[in-house]
């Protein structure tokens, strides 16, 4: 499971993936941008096994390494090579652009362990994500507590 500043991401056993929130920038993934409350099911591929959300982007690992981007992309964030929004997942392709030098990116992208890394990296992310945002809870809780005082 993941959070985004305005959505949620979860994965369930069977390797499907969920979405539910705000969805204005087309992080859910769903090729509209029609907000949810309920878990709509996102248009990835069975098998992801990570997952994690931004402010307005969402990107997922496939248990082959691929990478999947979707939602806002002001500064190229979703590795695609330009500034277009997503609101369909994208695979990001590491490739270097016809006659461009690919000096040696590929072969080391490739020797990663995808899964690893990345799982690790979207685990520290949803802690620190869990902690503001239990602070920010509390403190909306705390004041509206002190209003019906």
């Amino acid at each position: 499971m993941a959070c985004g500043s305005w959505h949620t991401l979860a994965i369930d056993s069977n390797g499907e993936t969920w979405g539910w929130g705000k969805n204005h920038f087309g992080m859910l993934g769903t090729g509209d941008t029609l907000s949810t409350s309920t878990p709509i099911k996102l248009k990835l591929p069975v098998g992801i096994c990570a997952i994690g959300g931004g402010c307005f982007q969402s990107l997922a690992v496939d248990t082959a390494g691929n990478i999947w981007t979707m939602g806002d992309n002001p500064s190229g964030q979703q590795g695609q090579g330009n500034y277009d929004r997503l609101h369909y997942p994208k695979k990001v392709l590491f490739e270097a652009k016809a006659g461009e030098p690919n000096n040696g990116l590929v072969t080391t992208i490739q020797s990663i362990n995808y899964k690893f890394w990345i799982s690790r990296i979207l685990k520290y992310l949803l802690f620190i994500t869990s902690i503001f945002l239990n602070i920010y809870l509390y403190k909306k809780l705390k004041l509206t507590m002190a209003k019906k005082s």
